[in-house]
């Protein structure tokens, strides 16, 4: 839920996000708005949690419960014990792959088209991604939270082993034309706003091949979900398997995008949606979910992609 009022970034309201089994009352000529369709992490937050989060030096909790501006500020000024040390230690430290033992239908021997029948190397298990044993590929999904909380993500995962993958378009970030630039300040991002040191960033990551940007340039987007795009997640995962680091391939493999693997929910191990048949309305239409776009990369690279 967005408060976005035209160029300003004063005066955005505020909005009531109300507790499990309760129901939010706001007052728009106020500028308080009531939010109705709140998702279950949402409802789970309180100060007792965040509280608990500090208290047990649980990091990646109390970000994602509070975001990664408000985690940098208690550690800035560090607020309930908590330090920029202790956080940047704690979140090097923890996010690592999950070791997934569902098997996958990828054998990274060849590309899969959305709604394609025939998986390849179905049911053979293969549960590892082949990255020759190195430390993990980090991939990060969002632009927008990666502005607000990149300071708190340790450099040497940001310029090292990690990916950036967009759900924007590239000339949102790096505006060529008059339209260009137009048209990315329309965007509730506010790509423009960016700190110059993270664009630099994301400029040198991507003449390395380590960013892609999910939407074509001539995409018809207006707004959210936009147009579909059947060959966006094709061209994701020929991007994927082509990256590299240091002059070394990352070894990831091709996504897993064949319908019936996504639609045996009793066979699945979902972690970030209820049902597989999301994921196959995510890639099959070019979307940016991100509950569907991890669930995606962890079953097609288990063990070897990471996504804070």
């Amino acid at each position: 839920f967005g408060l976005r009022y035209g160029g300003s970034r004063k005066n955005k309201g505020v909005a009531i996000v109300p507790r499990k089994g309760r129901k939010a009352v706001g007052n728009p000529s106020k500028k308080v708005f009531a939010v109705e369709a709140v998702n279950e992490k949402m409802e789970d937050i309180s100060s007792t949690k965040i509280r608990d989060a500090f208290a047990k030096g649980k990091y990646d909790v109390a970000r994602d419960l509070i975001g990664g501006c408000v985690l940098r500020y208690c550690a800035e000024q560090e607020l309930f014990g908590c330090t920029m040390a202790k956080v940047k230690a704690f979140l090097t430290t923890t996010v690592e792959p999950k070791k997934e033992t569902s098997s996958s239908p990828n054998d990274g021997k060849g590309k899969q088209k959305a709604g394609d029948s025939k998986s390849t190397g179905a049911g053979e298990g293969n549960s590892e991604s082949d990255n020759g044993g190195s430390s993990p590929v980090y991939i990060f999904i969002s632009c927008s939270r990666l502005i607000s909380e990149w300071r708190t993500v340790p450099k040497k995962i940001l310029e090292g082993r990690s990916l950036f993958f967009f759900g924007s378009k590239r000339k949102w970030l790096f505006p060529e034309t008059e339209p260009d630039v137009k048209e990315a300040r329309r965007q509730p991002g506010r790509y423009h706003l960016m700190d110059k040191e993270l664009l630099e960033l994301i400029k040198r990551k991507d003449a390395k091949g380590q960013v892609h940007f999910l939407k074509a340039p001539d995409l018809k987007y207006k707004l959210y979900p936009g147009p579909p795009d059947p060959n966006a997640y094709q061209r994701v995962s020929d991007w994927l398997t082509k990256t590299s680091f240091d002059g070394k391939p990352l070894g990831l493999k091709p996504l897993v995008l064949d319908d019936k693997y996504w639609k045996r929910n009793d066979a699945l191990k979902l972690r970030h949606v209820s049902s597989g048949a999301k994921v196959v309305r995510n890639y099959q239409n070019g979307f940016h979910d991100y509950g569907e776009v991890i669930e995606l990369l962890e079953h097609s690279n288990p063990g070897g992609a990471c996504i804070p």
